[in-house]
């Protein structure tokens, strides 16, 4: 008993830990401080969806491979739960599930749907192509999407770098997540 807990922990953990790129956001004080830290508005893409809507299940692991990508680390992934987000829903006229949005900053540049697209893979090269056109408005053609990879050499440098830098993003949203567990707990 005791060692199958520490191992459904450590799943649950290191499950949290390979997609906590995609920072989960409950209020406009958390979205602003994820697409504006220090002022500085930053590219950012936003999916609202919930629990119980089977786009959103169908979408979620598309969704995660392209925040995956190393070369997409300059993105703030972001995810509202539109069951506890209601307040950013209203913010952005969310009526419908799931919702992507590609801000810069405050700036909506893109909004796209999943019934924009048939299945999985049309959702994903959708979703990749309007990344890509951001990107390219954004920066610049130095980078290039294709089938949900950036295409793009990148140096053991530049990767090493990505890796710390990923490696940082992880745990400081796993050390937010306990602290906001911690804190609804005792709120309760």
């Amino acid at each position: 008993m005791y060692k199958s807990n520490i191992f459904s922990i450590m799943l649950l953990l290191s499950t949290y830990v390979l997609f906590a790129n995609i920072v989960e956001v409950e209020n406009e004080k958390q979205l602003l401080e994820k697409i504006t830290p220090n002022g500085n508005p930053v590219p950012a893409v936003i999916k609202f969806s919930t629990t119980w809507c089977g786009a959103c299940k169908m979408v979620k692991k598309p969704f995660e491979k392209i925040t995956a990508q190393p070369e997409l680390s300059e993105i703030t992934f972001i995810h509202i739960d539109g069951d506890k987000g209601k307040q950013l829903m209203r913010k952005f006229n969310v009526s419908s599930f799931p919702t992507f949005l590609l801000m810069h900053g405050t700036d909506e540049k893109h909004r796209s749907h999943f019934f924009d697209s048939q299945d999985e893979d049309d959702f994903q090269e959708n979703i990749t192509e309007k990344i890509n056109e951001f990107l390219l408005n954004k920066t610049g053609p130095a980078k290039k999407v294709i089938n949900g990879k950036v295409k793009k050499t990148i140096s053991p440098l530049e990767w090493l770098k990505h890796a710390f830098v990923t490696i940082f993003k992880s745990i400081q949203n796993f050390f937010t997540w306990i602290v906001d567990s911690i804190s609804n707990l005792f709120a309760r």
